[in-house]
């Protein structure tokens, strides 16, 4: 297969979304002209004892590589995990609200500082999927396990912080001042989630590692039966159904944090026992070293602190909702919760775009790259334009089946209305991202996310808020304009196409393959 505008079966002139291709070289190990040919990659580490040789086929190249079947193949049971993650929020949302408007607002702006809290440590391992993609791509299958472990370093090195969090978070909303009505379901539900972080983010690491392998089937099953579980838990404990004791707010954050304990003891079982042991070596001792520790973090601090600069800023727009009304509070938490259900197909495919990435960076072959991005980014549009006119025409109905409220269905309205309007750029942003990710290019996107989110959204929210028509009002209005300016500046970035022939020097080695 040559490398000229048809090697991705696209024609750049007319194919806006393809980026530009780079030079003969630009990376270690890399070359804009394929060297594979298109048959099965080799194992090319020779340190991989001959008693823990894997058993599974290598990479396969062919010319359906990194086209639109193998990104619908990959996302599919990707998609069903992170819409069913989504569910839980949103379980627990619906569920609450048949407590009161007030828990329901707690237990939205709850979920909201949990993750804000977490969302550093879960930015960090998330690039387990990146290394392993890479190694995977590369036939170092020993490394594999390597850098699962790294993943469980960052989680150690987090954890007591959280749980210190959680211990202080009635000290923490104390000072936030929010609403009489929603303080007590806030301290009791985020209290119980940041406790449990911890579990969620040894979870999260074993998820990236299956990702990274191609692997999205095992963590769908094991997702969907925490999700089923969880909402079993949910009206059982929230309720007191069938002898439980009715713990209300308490009993989904109890709930949540169950389900998602459980399943990590069921992937804890499948990652280091049977079939998937053989398979992918992970019964291996992972010889970390500390080189590796400082690649992994070079590369996972900047992903961590952009999505601490997201969830910052949308945690002091929340809280200024928070002051206001228990009516507009609740309303923006069904919007958050609705728009990132929404959000959850199109960043499952994102994952997917960054999985092919990395491992095509890690075979060499920058083409399938690109091409596999190209068809990420137009799925991503074609679906959140879709979603953009389902939120405008169906507004109030959405948001009265989770709470009747005539105010709160007006104020939500109007939120997911706004949303509406930053559906295709935040489709650009998030399909550009996922790129940059898979080839371990994070720094860009961190800088963008701070710049936009903190720097810009902030002081046009709090300037919203204060001269708009109300808070709600003004945020929401603020967060369409940064977040689209958001998605064009990522993807101009994404244009320029250089990220595909960026590869991690510590998986794929100085020299290359």
């Amino acid at each position: 297969m040559s490398h000229d505008n048809s090697d991705t079966g696209l024609d750049r002139a007319t194919d806006p979304l393809e980026p530009a291709p780079g030079p003969d070289s630009a990376g270690p190990g890399l070359s804009s002209t394929p060297s594979q040919g298109s048959g099965p990659l080799k194992n090319t580490d020779m340190n991989c004892p001959p008693e823990a040789k894997s058993t599974l086929p290598e990479l396969q190249i062919t010319e359906k590589s990194g086209g639109l079947g193998e990104v619908a193949r990959l996302s599919g049971p990707l998609v069903i995990s992170f819409v069913s993650s989504s569910i839980m929020g949103l379980t627990d949302m619906l569920v609450v609200g048949q407590v009161g408007t007030g828990e329901q607002g707690g237990v939205g702006v709850g979920s909201a500082i949990s993750w804000g809290l977490t969302s550093m440590a879960a930015g960090v391992v998330s690039v387990v999927s990146t290394y392993v993609a890479q190694a995977w791509g590369a036939g170092k299958r020993d490394q594999l396990a390597r850098w699962t472990a790294a993943g469980f370093v960052a989680v150690a090195l987090f954890a007591p912080f959280l749980l210190a969090a959680g211990v202080f978070i009635p000290d923490l909303v104390g000072l936030l001042d929010p609403t009489e009505a929603i303080e007590g379901p806030l301290i009791e539900y985020t209290t119980l989630m940041v406790l449990g972080s911890p579990a969620m983010l040894m979870a999260f690491v074993f998820i990236s590692f299956y990702r990274g392998v191609g692997d999205t089937i095992t963590p769908m099953v094991l997702t969907v039966g925490a999700i089923a579980l969880n909402i079993l838990l949910d009206l059982l404990l929230v309720f007191g159904w069938l002898g439980f004791p009715e713990m209300g707010v308490s009993g989904a954050a109890l709930a949540s944090v169950t389900a998602t304990s459980l399943e990590l003891v069921a992937f804890t079982v499948l990652y280091f026992h049977g079939k998937n042991a053989r398979d992918y070596l992970t019964n291996m001792p992972a010889a970390l070293r500390m080189r590796d520790l400082i690649s992994f973090f070079k590369t996972g601090f900047p992903v961590g602190l952009g999505w601490l600069a997201d969830n910052f800023a949308f945690n002091v727009m929340t809280l200024i909702i928070a002051s206001s009304t228990a009516a507009a509070t609740a309303a923006h938490s069904i919007a958050i919760q609705i728009v990132n259900f929404a959000l959850m197909p199109a960043i499952a495919i994102s994952v997917a775009g960054s999985t092919l990435v990395g491992q095509y960076i890690g075979a060499g072959r920058p083409d399938l790259s690109r091409r596999a991005a190209s068809w990420t980014m137009k799925l991503n549009l074609a679906l959140m334009g879709t979603l953009s006119l389902v939120f405008v025409i169906f507004r109030r109905d959405i948001v009265s089946l989770f709470n009747p409220d005539a105010e709160v269905i007006a104020d939500g309205a109007f939120a997911i209305t706004m949303a509406a309007l930053f559906q295709v750029f935040d489709a650009l942003s998030i399909s550009a991202d996922g790129a940059f990710r898979g080839a371990g290019q994070t720094v860009f996107p961190m800088v963008t996310r701070i710049l936009i989110m903190n720097v810009l959204l902030i002081p046009l929210g709090l300037l919203g808020a204060h001269y708009g028509p109300s808070p709600l009002e003004g945020i929401w209005t603020a967060a369409v304009l940064a977040i689209s300016l958001q998605g064009l500046i990522m993807f101009a970035k994404y244009r320029k196409g250089k990220w595909a022939y960026h590869s991690i020097e510590a998986v794929v080695g100085e020299k290359g393959r």
